[in-house]
């Protein structure tokens, strides 16, 4: 599980259920709950200027940067680097 607060007021955290969760710092509330990634993610960010948005990486090779006042996502899928 990793944990990502930019704001003092949230964390994001990953988990093995193959989503992000944001909470509240001060309560431990659960905020939103970000479903999309085919594999467990391994690190989520928060954007350095702009708390709404965070991006998070999974074992499936990709990149999903949400903006999760609105769940709204945009996937990036990373290639494979084949090792000769």
């Amino acid at each position: 599980r990793y944990l990502d607060s930019v704001n003092s007021r949230t964390l994001a955290s990953t988990h093995g259920d193959h989503t992000v969760k944001i909470t509240c710092a001060h309560t431990g509330r659960l905020i939103r709950q970000l479903e999309g990634h085919p594999r467990t993610p391994w690190t989520v960010k928060y954007h350095p200027t702009n708390s709404r948005i965070v991006a998070s990486g999974c074992l499936g090779f990709q990149v999903r940067v949400w903006d999760w006042n609105f769940q709204k996502e945009s996937v990036r899928k990373q290639r494979k680097v084949e090792r000769e």
